[in-house]
Protein backbone atom coordinates (compact mmCIF):
# COMPACT_ATOMS: atom_id res chain seq x y z
CA UNK A 1 0.00 0.00 0.00
CA UNK A 2 1.01 3.86 -0.46
CA UNK A 3 0.25 6.41 1.37
CA UNK A 4 -0.31 9.73 -0.50
CA UNK A 5 -0.24 13.46 1.48
CA UNK A 6 0.31 16.51 0.10
CA UNK A 7 2.93 18.69 0.17
CA UNK A 8 2.30 22.07 1.18
CA UNK A 9 4.32 24.46 -1.32
CA UNK A 10 4.98 27.23 1.46
CA UNK A 11 4.83 26.04 4.88
CA UNK A 12 6.38 28.21 7.63
CA UNK A 13 8.94 26.82 9.82
CA UNK A 14 8.50 26.21 13.71
CA UNK A 15 8.93 28.67 15.85
CA UNK A 16 7.94 32.27 16.78
CA UNK A 17 5.65 34.18 14.53
CA UNK A 18 3.57 37.31 14.14
CA UNK A 19 -0.48 36.83 14.34
CA UNK A 20 -3.12 39.94 14.65
CA UNK A 21 -5.42 39.19 17.82
CA UNK A 22 -8.84 40.62 18.70
CA UNK A 23 -8.01 43.29 22.54
CA UNK A 24 -4.78 41.59 23.34
CA UNK A 25 -1.67 43.86 24.44
CA UNK A 26 1.77 42.77 22.54
CA UNK A 27 3.56 39.77 24.75
CA UNK A 28 4.84 36.14 24.74
CA UNK A 29 2.21 33.86 25.39
CA UNK A 30 3.05 30.69 27.93
CA UNK A 31 1.26 27.80 28.21
CA UNK A 32 -0.12 25.54 30.79
CA UNK A 33 -1.45 21.70 30.71
CA UNK A 34 -0.82 21.85 26.42
CA UNK A 35 -3.00 19.30 24.64
CA UNK A 36 0.50 18.98 22.48
CA UNK A 37 3.43 20.66 21.91
CA UNK A 38 3.08 24.54 21.46
CA UNK A 39 4.50 27.25 20.70
CA UNK A 40 4.51 30.74 21.99
CA UNK A 41 3.84 33.49 19.58
CA UNK A 42 4.07 37.94 19.40
CA UNK A 43 0.23 38.91 20.13
CA UNK A 44 -0.28 42.63 18.02
CA UNK A 45 -3.30 44.97 18.62
CA UNK A 46 -5.65 45.22 15.72
CA UNK A 47 -9.07 44.38 15.06
CA UNK A 48 -8.72 41.31 12.38
CA UNK A 49 -10.08 38.37 13.48
CA UNK A 50 -13.45 37.55 14.03
CA UNK A 51 -14.12 36.86 17.38
CA UNK A 52 -17.60 35.51 19.89
CA UNK A 53 -19.05 37.31 22.06
CA UNK A 54 -16.52 35.46 24.89
CA UNK A 55 -13.79 37.14 23.30
CA UNK A 56 -12.25 33.93 22.06
CA UNK A 57 -10.93 34.36 18.29
CA UNK A 58 -8.69 31.75 16.37
CA UNK A 59 -6.55 31.51 13.24
CA UNK A 60 -4.48 29.33 11.56
CA UNK A 61 -0.93 27.99 11.47
CA UNK A 62 0.85 24.53 9.77
CA UNK A 63 4.57 23.46 10.36
CA UNK A 64 6.67 21.07 8.42
CA UNK A 65 5.78 18.29 10.31
CA UNK A 66 2.68 18.94 9.93
CA UNK A 67 2.15 18.03 6.46
CA UNK A 68 3.55 14.60 7.14
CA UNK A 69 1.13 13.94 9.64
CA UNK A 70 -1.82 15.78 8.71
CA UNK A 71 -2.49 18.11 11.67
CA UNK A 72 -3.62 21.89 11.46
CA UNK A 73 -2.66 23.88 14.32
CA UNK A 74 -5.23 26.29 15.75
CA UNK A 75 -4.18 29.59 17.01
CA UNK A 76 -6.74 29.89 19.74
CA UNK A 77 -6.76 33.98 21.08
CA UNK A 78 -8.15 34.28 24.53
CA UNK A 79 -8.99 38.91 24.08
CA UNK A 80 -10.89 38.46 27.06
CA UNK A 81 -9.91 39.97 30.41
CA UNK A 82 -10.75 36.30 31.82
CA UNK A 83 -8.74 32.82 32.37
CA UNK A 84 -10.23 30.33 29.75
CA UNK A 85 -9.46 26.29 30.04
CA UNK A 86 -10.00 24.72 26.65
CA UNK A 87 -11.75 21.26 27.53
CA UNK A 88 -12.05 19.82 23.66
CA UNK A 89 -11.33 21.84 20.41
CA UNK A 90 -12.34 20.84 16.68
CA UNK A 91 -11.93 21.93 13.31
CA UNK A 92 -15.10 22.00 11.23
CA UNK A 93 -15.16 22.99 7.46
CA UNK A 94 -17.70 21.68 5.38
CA UNK A 95 -14.76 20.98 3.01
CA UNK A 96 -13.00 18.47 5.65
CA UNK A 97 -14.06 15.34 7.03
CA UNK A 98 -15.21 15.77 10.31
CA UNK A 99 -12.93 14.65 13.07
CA UNK A 100 -12.85 13.67 16.73
CA UNK A 101 -11.87 16.53 18.89
CA UNK A 102 -8.94 16.74 20.41
CA UNK A 103 -9.98 16.46 24.44
CA UNK A 104 -7.03 17.39 26.56
CA UNK A 105 -7.23 20.64 28.78
CA UNK A 106 -5.66 23.58 28.11
CA UNK A 107 -5.30 26.61 30.35
CA UNK A 108 -5.74 30.06 28.46
CA UNK A 109 -4.56 33.27 30.71
CA UNK A 110 -6.21 36.85 29.59
CA UNK A 111 -4.62 38.23 26.27
CA UNK A 112 -2.73 34.70 25.69
CA UNK A 113 -2.18 32.73 22.25
CA UNK A 114 -1.55 29.53 21.87
CA UNK A 115 -1.02 26.84 18.77
CA UNK A 116 -3.42 23.20 19.35
CA UNK A 117 -2.90 20.71 17.26
CA UNK A 118 -5.78 19.16 15.90
CA UNK A 119 -6.18 16.58 13.02
CA UNK A 120 -7.40 17.43 9.77
CA UNK A 121 -8.65 14.38 8.08
CA UNK A 122 -9.76 13.37 4.84
CA UNK A 123 -10.04 16.16 2.45
CA UNK A 124 -13.35 16.62 0.44
CA UNK A 125 -12.26 17.70 -2.98
CA UNK A 126 -14.55 17.33 -6.34
CA UNK A 127 -15.67 14.42 -7.75
CA UNK A 128 -13.29 13.22 -9.64
CA UNK A 129 -11.21 15.49 -7.74
CA UNK A 130 -9.53 18.38 -10.00
CA UNK A 131 -6.14 19.65 -10.66
CA UNK A 132 -7.42 23.14 -10.30
CA UNK A 133 -9.68 22.98 -7.21
CA UNK A 134 -10.59 25.93 -5.65
CA UNK A 135 -10.54 26.77 -2.38
CA UNK A 136 -15.17 26.44 -1.06
CA UNK A 137 -15.87 30.04 -0.06
CA UNK A 138 -17.34 29.26 3.44
CA UNK A 139 -15.90 29.90 6.88
CA UNK A 140 -14.34 27.28 8.93
CA UNK A 141 -14.95 27.42 12.47
CA UNK A 142 -12.98 26.07 15.76
CA UNK A 143 -15.12 24.30 17.52
CA UNK A 144 -14.44 24.04 21.14
CA UNK A 145 -15.65 23.41 25.02
CA UNK A 146 -14.64 26.26 27.25
CA UNK A 147 -15.16 26.82 30.91
CA UNK A 148 -14.96 30.97 31.97
CA UNK A 149 -13.07 31.86 35.46
CA UNK A 150 -13.89 28.15 36.71
CA UNK A 151 -17.50 27.91 35.23
CA UNK A 152 -19.62 25.46 33.93
CA UNK A 153 -18.61 24.17 30.39
CA UNK A 154 -20.11 25.80 27.58
CA UNK A 155 -19.92 25.01 23.57
CA UNK A 156 -18.66 27.88 21.41
CA UNK A 157 -18.20 27.89 17.54
CA UNK A 158 -15.06 30.35 17.25
CA UNK A 159 -15.02 31.62 13.73
CA UNK A 160 -11.50 31.31 11.55
CA UNK A 161 -9.69 34.41 10.46
CA UNK A 162 -7.23 32.22 7.45
CA UNK A 163 -4.63 35.17 8.33
CA UNK A 164 -1.98 32.63 6.73
CA UNK A 165 -3.98 31.31 4.06
CA UNK A 166 -3.31 28.06 5.71
CA UNK A 167 -6.26 26.53 3.82
CA UNK A 168 -5.15 27.28 0.23
CA UNK A 169 -2.13 25.85 1.15
CA UNK A 170 -3.04 22.43 2.32
CA UNK A 171 -6.45 22.15 0.72
CA UNK A 172 -5.29 22.48 -3.10
CA UNK A 173 -2.54 20.52 -3.09
CA UNK A 174 -4.27 17.56 -1.45
CA UNK A 175 -6.77 17.48 -4.26
CA UNK A 176 -4.26 17.41 -6.76
CA UNK A 177 -3.10 14.64 -4.56
CA UNK A 178 -6.53 12.96 -4.85
CA UNK A 179 -6.20 13.71 -8.64
CA UNK A 180 -2.93 11.43 -9.00
CA UNK A 181 -4.70 8.65 -6.89
CA UNK A 182 -7.89 8.91 -9.15
CA UNK A 183 -5.81 8.51 -12.23
CA UNK A 184 -3.16 6.00 -10.77
CA UNK A 185 -1.96 4.38 -7.61
CA UNK A 186 1.96 4.63 -6.76
CA UNK A 187 3.17 2.12 -4.98
CA UNK A 188 6.45 -0.03 -4.19
CA UNK A 189 5.51 -3.68 -4.80
CA UNK A 190 5.38 -5.30 -1.18
CA UNK A 191 8.72 -7.78 -1.69
CA UNK A 192 12.01 -6.68 -1.00
CA UNK A 193 15.42 -8.65 -1.81
CA UNK A 194 18.73 -7.90 0.19
CA UNK A 195 21.37 -7.07 -1.66
CA UNK A 196 24.89 -6.04 -1.29
CA UNK A 197 25.76 -2.18 -3.30
CA UNK A 198 28.94 -0.73 -3.07
CA UNK A 199 30.19 -3.30 0.28
CA UNK A 200 27.04 -2.17 2.41
CA UNK A 201 23.60 -3.50 2.63
CA UNK A 202 20.90 -2.33 0.54
CA UNK A 203 17.24 -3.44 -0.64
CA UNK A 204 16.07 -3.82 -3.90
CA UNK A 205 12.11 -3.65 -5.02
CA UNK A 206 10.22 -2.35 -8.05
CA UNK A 207 8.37 0.94 -7.99
CA UNK A 208 4.84 0.60 -10.07
CA UNK A 209 2.13 3.02 -11.33
CA UNK A 210 -1.30 1.05 -12.33
CA UNK A 211 -3.97 2.79 -13.92
CA UNK A 212 -7.12 3.25 -12.22
CA UNK A 213 -9.20 5.90 -14.23
CA UNK A 214 -8.90 8.70 -16.89
CA UNK A 215 -6.13 8.84 -19.02
CA UNK A 216 -3.70 11.62 -18.37
CA UNK A 217 0.00 10.68 -18.72
CA UNK A 218 1.51 10.05 -14.85
CA UNK A 219 5.25 10.93 -14.75
CA UNK A 220 7.48 10.54 -11.98
CA UNK A 221 10.52 13.10 -12.18
CA UNK A 222 12.11 11.87 -9.34
CA UNK A 223 11.70 10.56 -5.58
CA UNK A 224 13.77 12.31 -2.81
CA UNK A 225 15.06 10.97 0.56
CA UNK A 226 14.02 10.98 4.17
CA UNK A 227 16.39 11.15 7.13
CA UNK A 228 17.45 7.53 7.02
CA UNK A 229 16.64 6.78 4.09
CA UNK A 230 17.55 7.07 0.09
CA UNK A 231 15.58 6.02 -2.56
CA UNK A 232 17.91 5.72 -6.12
CA UNK A 233 16.74 3.91 -9.90
CA UNK A 234 18.27 0.26 -9.71
CA UNK A 235 19.63 1.95 -13.00
CA UNK A 236 20.82 5.64 -13.83
CA UNK A 237 18.26 7.49 -16.02
CA UNK A 238 18.92 11.20 -16.77
CA UNK A 239 15.49 11.88 -17.75
CA UNK A 240 12.12 10.82 -15.71
CA UNK A 241 11.91 7.97 -13.08
CA UNK A 242 8.61 6.21 -14.48
CA UNK A 243 5.96 7.09 -17.35
CA UNK A 244 2.40 6.06 -17.04
CA UNK A 245 1.69 7.08 -20.24
CA UNK A 246 -2.57 7.51 -21.19
CA UNK A 247 -2.99 4.89 -23.28
CA UNK A 248 -0.83 2.95 -20.42
CA UNK A 249 -2.35 0.50 -17.43
CA UNK A 250 0.58 -0.14 -15.73
CA UNK A 251 4.28 0.72 -15.61
CA UNK A 252 7.21 -0.36 -13.22
CA UNK A 253 10.83 0.67 -12.43
CA UNK A 254 13.56 -1.53 -10.69
CA UNK A 255 14.59 0.91 -7.62
CA UNK A 256 16.89 0.26 -4.90
CA UNK A 257 16.66 1.89 -1.24
CA UNK A 258 19.22 2.28 1.16
CA UNK A 259 20.87 3.97 4.55
CA UNK A 260 20.97 8.20 3.82
CA UNK A 261 24.50 8.23 5.38
CA UNK A 262 22.62 9.31 8.43
CA UNK A 263 23.61 7.18 11.31
CA UNK A 264 24.00 9.81 14.22
CA UNK A 265 22.34 8.13 17.21
CA UNK A 266 19.66 10.77 17.93
CA UNK A 267 19.02 10.76 14.01
CA UNK A 268 18.77 7.23 14.08
CA UNK A 269 16.13 7.42 18.03
CA UNK A 270 14.18 10.22 16.75
CA UNK A 271 13.39 10.01 13.43
CA UNK A 272 9.72 10.12 12.91
CA UNK A 273 8.82 9.60 9.35
CA UNK A 274 12.15 7.28 8.20
CA UNK A 275 9.90 5.54 5.32
CA UNK A 276 8.19 8.85 3.66
CA UNK A 277 9.61 9.04 0.97
CA UNK A 278 9.01 12.90 -1.36
CA UNK A 279 8.01 12.14 -4.99
CA UNK A 280 7.62 15.14 -7.43
CA UNK A 281 6.17 14.17 -10.52
CA UNK A 282 3.64 15.63 -13.10
CA UNK A 283 0.35 15.12 -14.18
CA UNK A 284 -0.14 16.69 -17.33
CA UNK A 285 1.75 19.60 -17.10
CA UNK A 286 1.00 20.30 -12.94
CA UNK A 287 3.63 19.24 -10.44
CA UNK A 288 2.10 17.41 -7.88
CA UNK A 289 4.30 16.07 -4.44
CA UNK A 290 3.25 12.75 -3.15
CA UNK A 291 4.48 10.86 -0.25
CA UNK A 292 5.34 7.11 -1.39
CA UNK A 293 5.93 4.75 2.03
CA UNK A 294 6.89 1.45 1.69
CA UNK A 295 4.31 -1.30 3.17
CA UNK A 296 3.79 -2.16 6.96
CA UNK A 297 5.37 -5.62 6.55
CA UNK A 298 8.38 -4.55 4.41
CA UNK A 299 9.30 -2.24 6.79
CA UNK A 300 11.32 -3.93 9.34
CA UNK A 301 13.10 -5.19 7.09
CA UNK A 302 13.96 -1.95 5.71
CA UNK A 303 15.21 -0.72 9.17
CA UNK A 304 16.72 -3.97 9.87
CA UNK A 305 18.96 -2.91 6.70
CA UNK A 306 19.49 0.73 7.61
CA UNK A 307 20.76 -0.16 11.36
CA UNK A 308 23.25 -2.98 10.01
CA UNK A 309 24.35 -0.29 7.71
CA UNK A 310 25.15 1.90 10.09
CA UNK A 311 26.78 -0.94 12.24
CA UNK A 312 24.16 -1.23 14.84
CA UNK A 313 21.99 -4.32 14.21
CA UNK A 314 22.37 -6.87 16.71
Amino acid sequence: MVALAALATSCASRGAGRVDAVDATRSTATTAAPIAATTAVAVATSTTLARTPEGLAATLERYREDDVTNVVQIQVVNGSDRTIVVTSLQLVWPAMREQPPVTTPHVLSAGQIVDLPVPAGEWICSDPPRLDEHLPAVRAFAAATVSFDGGPPATVMIPITDTRHVLDRVYIPACQVQRVAYNATVAFDPTWTDIDLDGKPAVAGLLRMTRRHGTEAVVIDEIGRSVLLQFRPATPTNGPLLTLAADQQQASVPVVLTESGECRPHALADSKHTFLLPASLHLGTTPVVIYIIPDTASQPQILTMITTSCGLAS
